[in-house]
């Protein structure tokens, strides 16, 4: 019994290992110093690791999101 607690318990640690992932989103909203949103704004990410770089301009609303693929 003991051999198989063990062995469903290691099961379910391996199975949450694969959960983790390398995908993201990086989201932001843009505003000036009064705190008003700041729309068609640009936006530049950049991957410091890979030195990628990817351009944006913020919505109408001041934000932008840009996901893993764009980075």
């Amino acid at each position: 019994m003991k051999i198989k607690l063990i062995f469903v318990t290691a099961l379910l640690v391996a199975t949450l290992c694969f959960a983790q992932s390398e995908r993201g989103n990086i989201t932001g909203l843009v505003t000036d110093p009064s705190n008003a949103v700041v729309p068609n704004a640009p936006v530049r990410v950049i991957n410091t690791g890979t030195n990628a770089a990817t351009e944006m301009t913020t919505s109408s609303g001041g934000d932008f999101n840009v996901g893993r693929s764009g980075i």
